[in-house]
């Protein structure tokens, strides 16, 4: 990497020519350098691709919405054309009673006045607002995102002393992993999903009042395509090795470990429940029930990303074959 122009050596400006320790420090920075550009590739990747979905491809999402909602709207309040059929009715009422003598009947609230928009329509603005705004919303973070990337990328780069350079790096490197930036950017998409989600279930309810033969047809796409969304997000569950995955995967990983935990505590609390009382020992439940509960707090301690890492190097000597072979045919 070249120093900039009339920039001094900082090895010699500190006094730190020649120190053995600048081997060391030099392979942390240039391993973590790596590491970095790598973790800023994804990120980059990540949102960039919830910015073309939403930016770039307007007229196929947020313009759309959009579009929609300019017409949903206005079932929210009275229509003008329905006012005035009202008040020609009204006039037209009162000069009929007027020509039978009938003294005309004063209205108590002129039409439109007591009007009141459908649950429906209610539901479906609501559905699409929403959606709007999370698309919207998500974009916005995206682009934050973004920028706090390489802000980072700027700041854990200085033109320092190399053991300065990897004490300054490894300071925001942890900033990064306490406030958890990996885990944000992982988590944007889902805004992303929930938002493309309400717009379905709104246009769904919006067909639903117009022709029902339009929306039950909907209606099943939507089904096919929320129950291929479902398998992905469980299938890591059930298979760790799946490449498929969803934003929702790792919370609904979490909340079965933290499921698992609490039902093998409550067993734990059982099995000791019984000993007290009846002097019954059940030491193989219950050396199987402290392993279980000591293992999947280990893998909530650990995250999913890990977890799934830890259980592929527990699998037998065979997978190295596996890799020997699959090696072996690559040209």
């Amino acid at each position: 990497m070249n120093a900039p122009a009339g920039f001094t050596d900082p090895k010699i400006a500190d006094g730190n020519y020649g120190d053995p320790s600048d081997h060391l420090f030099s392979v942390y920075l240039a391993q973590a350098d790596k590491y970095d550009k790598e973790q800023a590739e994804s990120w980059k990747g990540d949102t960039e691709g919830i910015l073309v979905f939403v930016r770039r491809t307007t007229g196929l999402f947020s313009a759309t919405v959009a579009a929609f909602i300019i017409e949903s709207y206005k079932q929210l309040q009275p229509s003008s054309s329905d006012v005035t059929v009202l008040l020609l009715a009204q006039i037209s009422q009162q000069l009929a009673t007027l020509n039978s003598g009938t003294p005309p009947s004063i209205p108590l609230a002129l039409p439109g006045q007591t009007f009141r928009p459908s649950t429906s329509a209610v539901r479906v603005n609501i559905l699409w607002f929403l959606s709007l705004s999370l698309s919207l919303t998500c974009a916005l973070l995206a682009t934050l995102m973004q920028q706090w990337v390489r802000r980072y990328l700027q700041v854990s780069r200085p033109w320092y002393a190399t053991y300065k350079r990897a004490r300054i790096r490894a300071f925001f490197a942890e900033g990064v992993e306490r406030f958890g930036l990996p885990r944000a950017v992982e988590a944007l998409p889902a805004l992303l999903h929930a938002s493309v989600f309400f717009f379905f279930a709104g246009l769904v309810d919006f067909l639903i009042n117009i022709n029902h033969t339009v929306a039950f047809s909907l209606l099943s796409a939507v089904a096919v395509g929320a129950s291929a969304y479902f398998l992905c997000t469980v299938l890591p569950l059930v298979y760790p090795n799946s490449p498929y995955q969803t934003p929702l995967t790792n919370l609904l990983w979490m909340f079965q470990q933290t499921t698992l935990i609490l039902s093998l505590n409550l067993m734990r609390r059982i099995v000791k429940f019984i000993y007290e009382h009846t002097g019954v020992v059940v030491w193989k439940l219950y050396g199987w029930v402290i392993f279980k509960l000591n293992d999947h707090s280990r893998r909530l301690m650990q995250g999913f990303a890990r977890s799934r890492e830890a259980i592929a190097l527990r699998q037998p000597t065979e997978m190295d074959f596996t890799c020997v072979v699959l090696d072996s045919r690559c040209p």
